[in-house]
């Protein structure tokens, strides 16, 4: 049990220093453009990839677009999909499946966007407590419900992101574990299969995760349209 969970122990220290979470940096050492005359394959896929997704993000916020307003989720978006598959390599540390390093990503972004929509329209931001057409005698509920959903944003990002990953390794662990000493091909195979699902499961959530930060901009810009 203890081998386990010890992929995700984060305790490692030299000198005082936590060396594990040095490997959150491999985001600086993945793409080395600048030594390759012509990009090569890999960059040709992610380019094209990030471009596809600008486009939907941009879509998505449509007319509430500004300039330099897709870089932050397109670029929280390649971080994430860098980290959730650096994490698959052996002996590498997976940030992100600790709910410290999801809760540090998904808060300051639901933060600035409540600063940024009580400076706008402040009184928007107490209206939309009470939603439009509700029973009088409701409101008091109603209030504390609209409170605390939008008070678990930031939460519920940073918990589907680690949940997911977490137990995606685990159960890598715990089958290869099982099927490592069959030399078959039938537990071969079964294994690919099940690191080619943990793969889609990094890319995936890396895209929710910049995906639903974007929608809860879209929809605050959309409520400010409908007081105005």
């Amino acid at each position: 049990m203890g081998n386990l969970f010890g992929v995700f122990s984060p305790y490692v220290s030299w000198c005082g220093v936590g060396v594990n979470w040095v490997s959150v940096l491999i985001i600086l050492v993945v793409f080395p453009t600048s030594f390759w005359v012509m990009p090569y394959s890999w960059v040709v896929v992610v380019s094209q990839a990030v471009m596809n997704l600008k486009s939907e993000f941009s879509s998505l916020l449509s007319r509430f677009q500004q300039p330099g307003s897709l870089l932050i989720p397109t670029s929280m978006f390649a971080v994430l999909v860098c980290l959730n598959l650096g994490g698959l390599l052996p002996y590498v540390f997976t940030g992100t499946a600790h709910l410290s390093f999801t809760l540090s990503l998904g808060l300051p972004l639901w933060l600035g966007q409540i600063v940024y929509s009580s400076f706008k329209q402040p009184l928007w931001v107490l209206a939309h407590l009470v939603p439009q057409g509700a029973p009088g005698a409701l409101s008091p509920f109603m209030v504390l419900i609209e409170l605390v959903s939008n008070v678990i944003r930031p939460l519920t990002l940073g918990v589907r992101l680690f949940a997911n990953l977490t137990a995606g390794h685990i159960l890598v662990v715990l089958l290869s574990g099982v099927c490592g000493g069959s030399a078959t091909p039938i537990a071969l195979l079964f294994l690919v299969a099940l690191l080619t699902l943990e793969l889609a499961v990094s890319v995936i959530q890396g895209y929710v995760f910049s995906t639903l930060n974007v929608l809860y901009f879209s929809e605050s810009e959309t409520k400010f349209l409908t007081v105005g």
